[in-house]
């Protein structure tokens, strides 16, 4: 479980980070959130505690650090999904699983790449529901077809 350190480390070289938790009512709260002392799969967030309404019950919690270029072409990303407690030193997210990614730098490849992976995961969802993957192209040129006619 050393990855979900390192994912820790770097959301917070990111900088920029989102905490969600779940309200009182049971509807999600976001609010920024400075990710300060990592120990292990753990770090203290200072975060508006008064804005998510925490006390010291555990709460479900999702971390999301990020970075882009002003064009949007290089992007970084980290999400950790966890709990949080409240301390004495602010709240603690408990890491319980995670994953990075860092875009290509060129938007061609950047876009290839995202294209690959959405069809992938939709052949793989359709799959599981016993579907077949629609023919997206030839639905387009039987209707140019029928323009032409």
């Amino acid at each position: 479980m050393a990855r979900l350190g390192g994912l820790l480390v770097k959301a917070k070289r990111l900088g920029h980070a989102v905490l969600t938790v779940t309200g009182a009512d049971g509807y999600p709260v976001s609010a920024p959130a400075i990710i300060g002392a990592i120990e292990g799969e753990s770090a203290i967030l200072d975060v508006n505690e008064n804005l998510l309404e925490m006390d010291n019950r555990e709460r479900v919690a999702c971390l999301l650090a990020h970075r882009h270029d002003a064009r949007v072409s290089e992007v970084s990303q980290v999400a950790l999904l966890g709990k949080v407690t409240l301390e004495s030193g602010g709240l603690r997210f408990h890491a319980a699983r995670g994953q990075g990614f860092d875009a290509p730098r060129s938007a061609f490849v950047n876009n290839l790449f995202l294209g690959l992976v959405t069809r992938l995961r939709g052949r793989a969802e359709l799959g599981r529901m016993g579907q077949a993957l629609p023919d997206i192209e030839g639905a387009v040129r039987d209707a140019n077809r029928q323009r032409e006619r």
